[in-house]
């Protein structure tokens, strides 16, 4: 039989290591709905092209550019951390599975 007394804080540090994977993609999400948005709204159209409005559009593309890698790096990053929380869960649940089975 095992010790309930291990598996608490174990269950409970993935339960908080969960719940920040959660947060974080929420967090992502809602960086990317507001980056859809900067896109559509800050962008100035074609309409007049003044050599300071053309580089204060190269500045936005630029950074709306760099947000979207640093975006795109961090969803990898997101999605590499669910992969190895499931792959730890599972782990854990077979050590659990073959300690009762003993």
């Amino acid at each position: 039989v095992s010790n309930p007394v291990i598996q608490v804080p174990e269950q409970a540090s993935l339960h908080g290591f969960s719940t920040n994977t959660h947060t974080v993609q929420q967090i992502l999400e809602e960086a990317a709905r507001s980056l859809k948005l900067l896109w559509r709204v800050s962008l100035p159209l074609k309409a007049a092209h003044g050599s300071a409005q053309g580089i204060q559009e190269e500045g936005m593309k630029a950074e709306i550019f760099r947000l979207r890698k640093k975006l795109c790096e961090q969803e990898k990053k997101l999605h590499s951390t669910v992969r190895r929380l499931h792959s730890t869960n599972q782990l854990k649940e077979n050590m659990e599975r073959v300690i009762i089975d003993q």
